[in-house]
């Protein structure tokens, strides 16, 4: 996994910086990010006296340089020498954990398995529409491929990442080890399968949000009523509607489809790609505990009519989609998520509340 590669990585850095330091010191895992303006890596050094800091930038095409931060008196008294050849091995470090950018396959729906099939109609369908082929990606370990998406033009369903996955190495070595891939314009382009999702979030310890699952749909309208009764039992539906996408794939190709009718098409040909990376994505690290009490909330609204059935799958649809995606924004590591969410929650379930009530 990316993550074990970042972590191993990361601790071959720790030791050749601990290492001629002595027992005097103790330097923690380094945090290492990426933007637009170079490289960085961040080693805490504890000494006795407290907590030094040593920062290494690289901008582009260019040699590290490296500072110590903290106490002027403290770093007098614990000078930290850097050791010789650390450099190379910042630079070594960079390029182990650098995020991968994945050249997309022809997509082979027989390499996807039974969640394969449901998706032939809408993948046929976008690649008459937008004149460019759904791919997939191989992200390692013997799962099936994910479903990679290509960049068209309007195509505002797929999300732009949270800095920290693209930014900063563990996060988007994580991003990576959950099945899904950025692209160059810093978009989620490719998302794993429902059934592939749960078995890799769960090999990362994750128990949270909500479950995805494919729903194939012959209609054109879902029932809103019934989605939200999924989501009270712990499932995000993924309604794909296999014969209208066929219809309007057709339609495509004969008509031109005027700008307000784009979003509608959208949600039948993106609706893997938009549920996985967008709602699943965002909400996956909410706790268990907090998603319960949504869906409690949830249920009470199927049992108080139409109104309030809209407003609270409207609130699972956007609003609590739109906070999670603004933590993710907030945090610097994957592990400050829940801490984070905690802050925003009581507002959110008040919300859902009068939603629900009101």
């Amino acid at each position: 996994m990316r993550t074990v590669v970042v972590d191993e990585a990361c601790e071959r850095f720790r030791a050749q910086l601990g290492g001629p330091l002595g027992r005097a010191f103790d330097v923690h895992p380094p945090e290492v990010t990426f933007d637009s303006m170079g490289r960085h890596i961040r080693a805490a050094i504890a000494t006795p006296d407290g907590e030094l800091t040593l920062r290494m930038t690289s901008p582009p095409e260019s040699a590290f340089s490296w500072r110590v931060v903290g106490d002027a008196a403290r770093a007098e008294r614990w000078p930290i020498v850097v050791p010789p050849g650390l450099e190379t091995s910042a630079e070594e470090l960079c390029a182990a954990v650098r995020p991968v950018r994945h050249t997309p396959e022809r997509l082979e729906l027989r390499d996807l398995g039974a969640e394969g099939r449901p998706l032939r109609a809408a993948c046929e369908a976008f690649s008459k529409h937008y004149g460019q082929s759904v791919g997939m990606v191989r992200l390692g370990g013997r799962e099936p491929p994910s479903i990679y998406y290509p960049h068209v033009t309007d195509q505002e369903v797929l999300l732009h990442a949270p800095p920290p996955f693209r930014e900063d190495a563990h996060a988007a070595a994580y991003l990576e080890d959950l099945g899904f891939a950025v692209n160059r314009r810093g978009r989620v382009c490719a998302v794993p399968l429902p059934s592939v999702f749960a078995r890799r979030l769960e090999r990362l310890g994750g128990r949270g949000g909500l479950r995805p699952e494919l729903r194939r749909l012959g209609a054109t309208l879902f029932s809103p009523r019934r989605w939200l009764r999924e989501v009270c039992t712990g499932v995000f539906p993924i309604n794909v509607q296999a014969t209208v996408s066929r219809v309007l794939g057709a339609v495509g190709e004969r008509l031109v489809v005027h700008a307000s009718q784009r979003e509608k098409l959208n949600t039948h040909f993106h609706a893997l790609g938009h549920d996985m990376g967008v709602h699943t994505l965002a909400m996956h690290a909410v706790p268990r505990s907090r998603m319960r009490e949504l869906c409690r909330l949830a249920a009470v609204a199927l049992r108080r009519g139409r109104r309030a059935t809209l407003r609270a799958a409207g609130f699972f649809e956007e609003r609590l989609t739109r906070a999670c995606v603004e933590v993710w924004a907030a945090v610097r590591a994957v592990s400050e998520f829940e801490q984070r969410f905690e802050r925003v929650f009581p507002t959110l379930a008040a919300e859902l509340a009068r939603g629900v009530y009101g």
